[in-house]
């Protein structure tokens, strides 16, 4: 016998009015749990490759950073992604990053692989595993990565009540160390109703270079100097570096004795005000810290947009921010928006206006798939403008 989706979605803990707070709230987390992700194309794909076409960037372009447009993913036979590995501009390996599943489409463990020798930023490692309780419906998050060279090593634990309309949020440091505790609740349309947030303190860990990613990021912005240019460009660089030093010990002084002063755990709490009209959307959220204004989100509905007020206060209850903006009704893109900011004591306005912006222009080339296999950006004449993408599409027999 086939239940309808939303008998489903309810036997599940996950009416709409969950789902819609369940994307909320991983908005405010910071994070969302893991979605399997499919390849999207036609066909049984099983590998696609992906490059820039001519390779553009050159040492001496460093500050523009990786572009991102250089990977291979690696699918299975259900068309779920099990392995994407980074390239750099110049098509070096940088990272994999591996997937494994519990089930079909259910994301148990990712964990990352080094690929680089030398990086001029600090890369991650380690393994952060997922498991959910259908039971109990607690979804923990184990993290082991090592960003930076500081390890992670932390245990979080997710529930949702949807027949209360809660959900908490507890991390632990160590695996029994209780470090940051969140609970928020949402009312029947599914938006936050109450966010509060438990810390302890702690001293924070910030990842750093080690001396391989400064090497190799000396060498690379050196790479067109002379020696002797070189040879005196660093010289100053390991002068900074010791005047460096010296600065962060003595930040570090100042953060021991702010610690010290600090509570032993600290307590945030944001209440949130809605109104809505007739077909429960949303007219109005207002957001109080401690019982005070910060924030009030406002709305109103026409066939041809949604308009949108954001508006921000200072601690003493004063405006200091806002934007009036328009959306598309449907797709959320904003068309034009007016800004205005306070600064001491007078006003300044900003216009945009997104209606005329001149869309790109693109070119393919397809495989016998009908799946795209380059494509090009050009202008209007159809010359081509910077570099064309480049797929490599494998499929499985």
């Amino acid at each position: 016998m086939k239940y309808p989706l939303y008998i489903v979605l309810i036997v599940l803990g996950l009416t709409p009015s969950h789902l819609k707070a369940q994307a909320r709230i991983s908005a405010y987390w910071g994070f969302s749990l893991p979605v399997a992700k499919k390849h999207g194309l036609k066909g049984n794909v099983k590998t696609i490759t992906q490059t820039q076409s001519p390779v553009t960037n050159k040492p001496t372009d460093w500050l523009d950073g990786y572009s991102g447009q250089n990977y291979s993913e690696e699918y299975n036979k259900q068309g779920y992604l099990e392995k994407r590995t980074s390239f750099d501009d110049y098509n070096k390996p940088q990272v994999a990053t591996h997937y494994a599943y519990r089930s079909i489409g259910e994301i148990s463990a990712i964990w990352d692989e080094i690929l680089a020798q030398k990086s001029r930023m600090p890369l991650s490692e380690g393994r952060i595993s997922y498991e959910f309780n259908p039971t109990s419906k607690l979804y923990i998050i184990q993290d082991k990565r090592i960003i930076g060279g500081v390890p992670r090593n932390t245990r979080t634990e997710m529930q949702m009540d949807s027949a209360n309309r809660v959900a908490i949020k507890r991390t632990y440091k160590q695996d029994t160390l209780l470090i940051e505790d969140e609970r928020y609740t949402w009312d029947k349309p599914g938006y936050l109703t109450e966010h509060i947030i438990r810390r302890r303190k702690q001293v924070n860990e910030m990842p750093k270079l080690g001396q391989a990613e400064l090497d190799a990021f000396m060498d690379e912005i050196t790479s067109n100097l002379s020696e002797d240019e070189k040879a005196a460009f660093k010289a100053e660089a390991a002068k900074e570096k010791v005047q460096l030093k010296n600065r962060e010990d003595s930040l570090k002084r100042v953060e021991d004795s702010l610690y010290a002063l600090q509570p032993e755990w600290s307590v945030d709490t944001t209440a949130y005000r809605n109104q809505y009209d007739n077909q429960s959307r949303l007219l109005r959220q207002a957001s109080y810290k401690q019982n005070r204004l910060t924030e009030v989100f406002s709305f109103s509905y026409t066939p041809e947009a949604t308009h949108r007020v954001v508006q921000y206060y200072d601690r003493s209850g004063n405006l200091i921010n806002e934007t009036k903006s328009r959306q598309h009704p449907v797709e959320g893109y904003i068309l034009s928006d007016v800004s205005r900011n306070n600064h001491a004591g007078k006003w300044e306005e900003r216009v945009f206006d997104y209606t005329n912006i001149t869309k790109p222009i693109y070119q393919y080339q397809y495989d016998t798939h009908s799946n795209w296999i380059e494509r090009r950006q050009v202008d209007a004449t159809g010359k081509q403008i910077g570099s064309a993408l480049v797929r490599k599409i494998e499929y499985y027999p």
